[in-house]
């Protein structure tokens, strides 16, 4: 396959070293300037004085690779590749929008294109371990609790919430999804909130989880602690070094504990041949509404931290039809405030004696005869691109 990388962040570049070891090509890396060495060596082969539009409809490239930014640029430039139908395999998070990343999934849906994210801890076979843990109660008991502390080098509000965004995927996997949430020991308005951030969370199944952000001295990584009826699993998370889970049960000896360790997996190589498969055989989009989703807990904590209150969850996939619906809605109040409106000017033109006040019903009922035309068009539009998809 022909990859081409747009941005220049270390997992991009991971990612992009990654296909080529696999023996695919890399043969575009025009904006890739701060690494345009590195990327030299790479693949010298790859075009470097071309601009990105040339993506669009580029017979030199299958996919893209896309590193992180939040940049008004980088952002319109992914909505017009997603649009255009380019296949992309984007570090995630791009950016911290949800509306962005579910118009992206809505894009993803018209052009049937391939539309993936790049979560490198969330494919670390520590995961399906941690989970059967999560459904079994055999080993801990009943799970009581999870906690998730993250220790951060940078600990601004974008790195915190790119590093909850990451963590959040994972945690939904090993516990399910969540129905509330809510920031814990911040102040209402605090600058300095999200240096401390702790964040309460409940599942369907009413399991408490707690994401908080570990003193700045640590090495960074995270622990993820499973606490049970009768015993606890704590799995240390490195950033550089293989994964380490400790299972404690209250049978065992004092002070005894199983231990496991997790070799870190290649990733970026996993992603790769993911992304080239899906390019084959098509994607259902499943790995990137789950991402979207990811970003829209982002955007409840965010909530929270100005509210200063719980945030209730809704299961809900944005799509044309429902915001269709809602612009709808909003429109039909507005017409019964118009009409109310409408009457009272009405009343005051016969109390002036304006002649045109008496046709007021044919001005409306045109108006409302519009709306009600407007509820046909979803139907008409769907079937149209339902018969050009067949």
């Amino acid at each position: 396959m022909r990859f081409a990388l747009l941005g220049d962040d270390p997992q991009a570049i991971t990612l992009a070293e990654a296909a080529v070891a696999a023996g695919h090509e890399l043969t575009w890396t025009g904006e890739s300037r701060a690494a345009a060495e590195r990327l030299a060596r790479l693949a010298p082969a790859a075009l470097r004085d071309q601009s990105w539009e040339s993506l669009v409809a580029a017979s030199h490239v299958d996919a893209l690779l896309v590193g992180r930014s939040a940049s008004p640029e980088r952002i319109e430039q992914v909505r017009l590749l997603a649009q255009a139908g380019v296949a992309m395999l984007i570090v995630h998070p791009l950016c911290l929008s949800p509306t962005f990343h579910f118009e992206l999934d809505m894009i993803r849906e018209e052009t049937r294109g391939v539309l993936r994210p790049y979560l490198p801890q969330s494919a670390h076979p520590a995961v399906p371990r941690m989970a059967s843990l999560c459904r079994n109660a055999e080993v801990i008991g009943m799970l009581e609790q999870v906690v998730l502390e993250r220790t951060l080098e940078a600990r601004d509000k974008e790195a915190v919430m790119a590093a909850y965004a990451q963590d959040i995927d994972l945690l939904q996997q090993i516990c399910g999804p969540f129905e509330r949430l809510g920031a814990l020991g911040v102040m209402r308005g605090d600058e300095a909130a999200y240096r401390r951030l702790a964040v309460q969370m409940t599942t369907s199944d009413g399991l408490g989880v707690r994401w908080s952000v570990g003193p700045p001295e640590g090495t960074p990584g995270a622990l993820l602690t499973l606490a049970g009826g009768s015993g606890a699993a704590v799995l240390t998370m490195f950033d550089d070094r293989p994964w380490r889970l400790q299972i404690r049960a209250a049978e065992s000896p004092s002070g005894m504990a199983n231990e496991e360790s997790f070799d870190a997996p290649d990733s970026a190589a996993a992603a790769i041949d993911s992304m080239a498969a899906a390019v084959e055989q098509g994607d259902d989009g499943t790995a990137w509404l789950r991402a979207a989703r990811s970003i829209e807990l982002v955007d409840a904590v965010e909530r929270s931290v100005e509210k200063g209150r719980t945030i209730e969850l809704y299961e809900q996939r944005p799509s044309e039809a429902a915001t269709f619906k809602g612009m709808m809605s909003a429109a039909g109040c507005g017409l019964l405030l118009l009409g109310l409106l409408l009457m009272l000017l009405v009343a005051l033109g016969d109390a002036l004696g304006l002649p045109l006040t008496r046709y007021w019903y044919v001005a409306l009922l045109a108006v409302l005869a519009v709306f009600l035309l407007l509820q046909l068009l979803p139907s008409f539009v769907l079937r149209e691109r339902d018969s050009d998809r067949q």
